[in-house]
């Protein structure tokens, strides 16, 4: 299946569509081996494979172009994909063993890229020009063995204008910026972190507040970034009103923050308009956009259940974990347990 998956058999916008491509449907991405290898040997009376003269199966003269295919010739009679579909055939045709993908793990090395941009002492270089990092993707079974996947994973970048990646798993740098690629393998996914410094290491004093903060600083001296002088009092009024309550401040509120000398002015505000009932308002709205709250999915009475729900979250300061555990958990009535809306969403 990752050969297919490679040519892009069972994509999306292929035979792993929804309805199928064609008269065949594939699970997507081949997330379900033993239904794709029912479907390609048995259904439709077996008519995908020649089990007498394999050269004449289907599933090798339609991907091929030997014969016509709505896809278009997706590999050629002479590449490994068509290689592999022979020595399958030689083989009987095997199916999947239900413990095949059970504990399967993928690896990518390097988890992490850090590429020079332009390299130290280098003029920049046109993109179609640059050398690329090569990935190397392994697959750990259950039973220890491992083999490198490189050549069979699909790679996805996540923004294409900071850095791209090629069939082959090998990665280059367009701008300076932060993405990430997706790797992808028999259902699997790992994910590598990429960055493109601005350029070189930053050094600077950042008075940190807390943890985030600290992480920040860490990644923007890492990229090569000089953040920002703190907002001066009347921007920072303005942002933290909009942020914590989306509202802008009154007049007499700007000029009492205004004439404050105090060091903890900031930090005083914020903990008051924490505890404001327009907090609560704000986030329970932004929290139900970000769920898609709507009576069409769950009526009158079910919507004023769930944002009866997400109301009392947002007030009682409820971790994320914990709201996130009881929208996956939920149970029960929808118009007595709030969280079980999510269910009915888009249904």
């Amino acid at each position: 299946m990752p050969a297919l998956t490679k040519a892009g058999c069972n994509s999306g916008v292929c035979h792993g569509s929804f309805l199928g491509r064609g008269g065949l449907q594939l699970s997507l991405l081949g997330f379900d081996a033993a239904f794709d290898h029912d479907v390609l040997t048995k259904a439709s009376r077996g008519r995908r494979v020649n089990v007498s003269a394999p050269e004449q199966s289907l599933l090798l003269l339609k991907p091929t172009g030997a014969m016509p295919h709505g896809g278009g010739r997706r590999i050629t009679a002479d590449s490994e994909v068509a290689a592999i579909l022979r020595e399958w055939f030689a083989a009987g045709m095997p199916g999947p063993r239900e413990d095949d993908l059970v504990g399967l793990k993928l690896t990518v090395e390097p988890p992490e890229l850090l590429i020079p941009f332009p390299p130290a002492g280098e003029t920049p270089v046109e993109p179609s020009r640059r050398e690329g990092t090569p990935l190397k993707v392994t697959a750990t079974f259950a039973d220890g063995s491992s083999r490198d996947v490189t050549p069979w994973a699909l790679y996805d970048v996540r923004d294409k204008t900071i850095a791209e990646v090629s069939r082959a798993g090998v990665v280059t740098a367009q701008r300076p910026g932060k993405t990430s690629v997706a790797v992808k393998y028999l259902g699997q996914v790992a994910s590598v972190s990429v960055s493109i410094p601005f350029g070189p290491a930053s050094t600077f004093d950042f008075p940190n507040q807390n943890v985030l903060d600290e992480i920040a600083a860490a990644e923007w001296k890492r990229l090569g970034v000089q953040p920002a002088p703190l907002a001066d009092d009347s921007t920072f009024l303005r942002r933290v009103f909009l942020d914590l309550i989306g509202t802008l401040p009154t007049a007499d509120e700007t000029r009492k923050f205004l004439e404050d000398t105090s060091s903890t002015k900031r930090s005083r505000l914020i903990d008051e308009l924490l505890t404001r009932p327009e907090y609560v308002d704000y986030w329970s709205l932004r929290w139900g956009d970000l769920l898609r709250a709507h009576r069409r999915y769950v009526g009158d009475k079910g919507l004023a259940s769930f944002n009866g729900w997400i109301r009392q979250s947002v007030r009682d300061n409820k971790p994320l974990d914990v709201m996130t555990r009881e929208l996956l958990t939920a149970q029960g009535n929808l118009f007595t347990n709030g969280p079980v809306a999510y269910y009915f969403i888009d249904e």
